[in-house]
């Protein structure tokens, strides 16, 4: 069994997880509670790769938080770190995927995106890692699958 496990980081962590190609599990765990999941997976499965959603501190943004820093923890910096140890202890490679791009990843799923962002963490780790897997050939595009049932 081969497990891909797709992450969108923060201080409550959006996680979608596939085996042989097909998702099987989506949620969203506090940080602490993502740690304890993350240690767990192996017992689940190979692990085959880790993909998650780059953290960059962008222009915009950081002069906003510039001011509220101060004791900030940073959580999507240190779950990726936990992917990278978890992807160093499992032997697998990840895959940082851009920032800012999820309006265009849930068209190309064929979602909405949530209106309450705290709902949405799962569903961002979703299409973040459905976008790898069509690219990667893993996944059939919708365009592809409306092809198919139209006989194209």
């Amino acid at each position: 069994m081969s497990l891909i496990l797709g992450v969108d980081p923060g201080d409550m962590t959006g996680y979608s997880l596939w085996e042989d190609n097909v998702e099987i599990e989506r949620g969203i765990l506090s940080d602490f509670d993502f740690y304890i999941f993350l240690d767990a997976l192996p017992e689940r499965g190979e692990i085959e790769r880790i993909i998650y959603e780059d953290f960059r501190l962008l222009k915009g943004k950081a002069a906003a938080i510039a001011s509220q820093a101060k004791g900030r923890r940073m959580v999507a910096s240190q779950v990726i770190g936990a992917c990278k140890l978890a992807a160093v202890r499992a032997k697998c490679p990840t895959t940082a995927m851009p920032t800012g791009n999820l309006p265009i990843l849930y068209a190309h799923a064929g979602m909405k995106q949530a209106t309450n962002h705290a709902l949405s963490h799962g569903d961002d780790a979703y299409v973040q890692t459905r976008e790898w897997m069509q690219r990667n050939g893993r996944v059939k595009s919708r365009l592809q699958l409306r092809r198919e049932a139209a006989g194209d």
